[in-house]
Formats: C-alpha cells, sequence, structure tokens
C-alpha cells in the first residue's frame, strides 16, 4: 500500500496514469494543457501524458525509468533544473497508477520550489 513508506516518508513519484480525480486534473491540464490522456502504441493502453506539440507522446518510461530522465536526475544539476509547485488540495485522492521511490527525496532537496498561480 503506498501509504506504507518504509523510507522515512519518501515522496513517491507516480507513473502511468490512468485515473486521476477530476479536479486534480484540470487544476494540472490549466496549467499544462499539453498533459492529457493518451493510447500508447508501445504499451498498449491509454494513460496520462506529456506529448509535444506536434503530438508525440514522449512516454513516462524515458521520462521515469531512464537514468538522466526528466524525473530521474542523477546530479545534483539536473535536479537543481527540476521545479515543484504545491498543488492546492489536500486528502487522500484515488490514482490508479505505477509509482517509483528513490529519486523523490534527491529531487525534493535540490529542486527549485515555485510558488502556485493564485
Amino acid at each position: 500500500m503506498l501509504g506504507d513508506s518504509t523510507e522515512d516518508d519518501e515522496p513517491f513519484l507516480l507513473t502511468n496514469i490512468t485515473e486521476m480525480p477530476e479536479a486534480v486534473y484540470e487544476h494540472i491540464s490549466a496549467t499544462h494543457p499539453r498533459y492529457r490522456k493518451h493510447f500508447s502504441r508501445t504499451v498498449q493502453h491509454t494513460y496520462y501524458a506529456n506529448l509535444c506539440e506536434c503530438g508525440a507522446n514522449f512516454g513516462d518510461f524515458y521520462l521515469h525509468s531512464e537514468p538522466g530522465g526528466a524525473f530521474w536526475p542523477t546530479e545534483v544539476e539536473q535536479a537543481t533544473r527540476m521545479s515543484i509547485t504545491k498543488l492546492p488540495f489536500e486528502g487522500v485522492f484515488d490514482f490508479h497508477c505505477g509509482y517509483s521511490q528513490g529519486t523523490g527525496q534527491f529531487i525534493f532537496e535540490h529542486a527549485q520550489r515555485v510558488q502556485p498561480n493564485a
């Protein structure tokens, strides 16, 4: 169970999200309109993905599972180029997805904090 982290509450990175609360998606898509559900021929299912302006799927594997990828920085300099924005939600939410642990704390230690727009 995700809430049972034994790694001192290390942050989880969500991957291959197939379902998320509508309010969360609306908030994210208002800022990142190219983040939306997309069918991937590679994995043969639909999940929320980052799409290029041309419509190409960046693919969660390459973003989350490749060392040096967007969500797997291997050096402090890579992590400092990342930004973290706290979402305006509290509580427990139901996501259908995979997750990873191991780089979340590194990201939180080095990434820039961004204040959400009011």
